[in-house]
């Protein structure tokens, strides 16, 4: 196999090397078990063990010269001789067969080792079973069904409901700014003289109302959002307004320092915006306890512009549903 290189000629010394193993082990199994074309004669076997035990032990020249025919006609013959012996009573010489032929060629003792299988065998009885009828199970109790629920048992609040308070925060919306626009002016209009722009921008703040670059009243996003009274209410609000941003209600522009406003403005169709080439654009804002701090303090928010919203008691029906 040193010599070998090509994978084809290893598959082929392989294989003839597992055919030559199982060729020499069924030679050696002939043998063994006793076949008569190859290997040990069972007929002859027996009837020289026979003659042996009969004669005691020894074996004369011409018995030796006697024919295989013979012998094979003799051990017939002894078979039913000892068929006869066992009737009257007569055995063979078993003594005599162990100790000059068995033990003389075997000198290791017979263990328990050596013995094959258990020594009493119990045939299992193969048991058929019986298939039998499943049996309806009887109900224990009475049987109930799923209760059905009506739109009575599921009230929802007006202040819980997304829509609903959405629709509440744009009109609230316009309603400031309109409101902020005539305060605003009503004020101008009682200074004598022409107003200046700081006196514009003056009654602008006091109303919380600012002008954008277009000249046009908007409110502070940060103003009108912030709840001075509850931060979770602040970050809520800013959630809602996020939703009138989304579906074109709202606008968000800067003025002039870059801070965000808000302003309400009118949803566009889809085909509106593919013609003035509308863009949406989407940001991440962040809030948390300190900055709403600093709002309050840098707008002096002291009263929301989104009213404040008292917490609803949770009552249980009593059926066991929420209302």
């Amino acid at each position: 196999m040193g010599k070998v290189k090509q994978t084809a000629d290893a598959a082929l010394d392989s294989r003839v090397m597992v055919l030559a193993s199982d060729l020499a082990g069924k030679k050696l199994s002939n043998s063994l078990h006793g076949n008569t074309g190859v290997g040990l004669d069972l007929d002859q076997f027996v009837s020289k063990c026979i003659f042996f035990m009969r004669s005691g032990g020894s074996q004369t020249d011409d018995q030796r010269a006697r024919s295989l025919t013979q012998e094979r006609y003799r051990g017939q013959a002894a078979l039913q001789e000892d068929d006869e012996d066992d009737d009257t009573g007569d055995g063979l010489d078993w003594t005599v067969l162990g100790g000059q032929a068995c033990f003389p060629c075997n000198r290791r003792p017979p263990v328990s080792s050596f013995l094959l299988g258990p020594l009493s065998v119990q045939k299992r009885a193969r048991t058929t079973q019986v298939r039998r009828a499943k049996s309806q199970r009887q109900p224990v109790g009475p049987a109930t069904r799923p209760q059905e629920l009506q739109q009575s048992d599921l009230k929802q609040s007006e202040n819980s409901n997304l829509t609903h308070l959405v629709k509440g925060i744009k009109a609230k919306l316009e309603q400031h700014i309109r409101d902020g626009e005539e305060r605003v002016v009503a004020e101008l209009e009682e200074i004598e003289g022409n107003p200046d722009e700081e006196d514009t921008k003056a009654a602008c703040r006091r109303h919380r109302v600012y002008p954008s670059c277009e000249n046009e009243l908007c409110v502070s996003l940060f103003d009108f959002v912030v709840n001075p009274n509850s931060f979770g209410q602040t970050v809520e609000n800013l959630f809602y307004v996020s939703f009138l941003i989304r579906e074109g209600n709202a606008m968000v522009t800067e003025d002039n320092h870059g801070l965000p406003l808000l302003v309400p403005s009118a949803p566009r169709s889809l085909q509106e915006q593919r013609q003035q080439n509308v863009q949406k654009h989407q940001a991440i804002f962040s809030i948390d306890y300190q900055i709403w701090k600093t709002l309050i303090e840098a707008f002096d928010i002291r009263e929301p512009l989104i009213p404040h919203r008292m917490p609803e008691e949770t009552n249980v029906s009593a059926n066991g549903w929420y209302s």
